[in-house]
């Protein structure tokens, strides 16, 4: 059998409420090549049920289990199990655009790119509404040309494309070739893996068009449980500077690095919604995040 054009793997966990739309809006792509592998990460509420009644209906979704090692852990398994020419990542209670992947795979196939990053909405669940996460792709900071290398964009390719895998298409060929996993933490979890695909990618195209509806203002996502654990990200950013340094990279990327850290900080300190958050990310800068990376 051959295998997919895309993979689209879907961490699960508790997400019963906004499921059904999410993986409507992947099977109902244009794209009709494609394979989804929902990790169902120990859920206790319905989601099974309906992982289960969506793959009766259509025999390109399976599921798989992971027990309880979060969204990092169970996009490995997922990771683990793809076999499409491309990988797509989504959360269940996010959802696509229905000419995504196919908009997203016509640009890699037409630049032989190794990676290809779009726009995206945040979708305010309270009020049902879109606005442009214009930050998530910065257009301003590209340069002309287009497919590019990540070197022509060092000292802020983190912060033009963002972090998240959700926004971006990747060969799944150069992830294996670089051995890229997700770090098993309770929040940024693709941090590494998305920042290290990036650098690791020999060329990188842009489709300037929002096509990820990001949910915000819901109980059950991560970006609404940051006071849990507020420096996790802390742990992300430190993995991949040591990636860097491991892997030869860090003179090349070191600006680059320093820039995503601040906003990093900045971007968490203006998220967290209690003063003893702010105090432990305020702590844990100063006694070593400061004096490691001398800021």
């Amino acid at each position: 059998m051959n295998s997919p054009k895309v993979s689209v793997i879907v961490p699960v966990h508790n997400a019963e409420k906004y499921l059904e739309q999410c993986l409507s809006s992947i099977l109902g792509q244009t794209l009709e090549d494609i394979e989804v592998i929902c990790v169902n990460d120990n859920s206790t509420d319905g989601s099974a049920e309906v992982l289960e009644r969506f793959a009766v209906d259509d025999g390109r979704l399976r599921v798989l289990q992971s027990p309880g090692l979060g969204a990092g852990g169970a996009r490995n398994i997922g990771l683990a199990s793809a076999q499409g020419e491309y990988l797509s990542f989504l959360d269940a209670d996010d959802f696509f655009e229905p000419d995504m992947l196919e908009s997203a795979v016509a640009k890699a196939e037409e630049d032989q790119s190794d990676i290809v990053v779009y726009g995206s909405w945040l979708y305010d669940a309270s009020r049902q509404a879109n606005r442009q996460a214009k930050w998530k792709l910065q257009t301003e900071g590209l340069p002309e040309g287009q497919p590019f290398a990540p070197a022509e964009v060092s000292d802020r390719i983190f912060n033009i494309f963002g972090n998240e895998a959700w926004n971006k298409l990747f060969r799944r060929s150069r992830i294996r070739e670089k051995s890229l996993t997700f770090q098993e933490i309770s929040r940024a979890n693709d941090l590494y893996f998305t920042c290290a695909a990036l650098i690791q990618s020999r060329s990188i195209s842009v489709i300037d068009r929002a096509f990820v509806h990001y949910r915000v203002a819901t109980v059950t996502s991560l970006q609404s449980t940051k006071d849990q654990d507020p420096t996790s990200f802390l742990k992300a950013t430190e993995a991949l500077h040591d990636y860097l340094e491991s892997n030869g990279l860090l003179a090349q990327y070191q600006e680059g690095f320093i820039n995503h850290l601040l906003d990093c900080i900045c971007w968490n300190v203006d998220s967290v919604h209690t003063q003893e958050s702010i105090t432990l990310i305020k702590d844990d800068v100063l006694a070593t995040i400061e004096p490691k990376y001398q800021l």
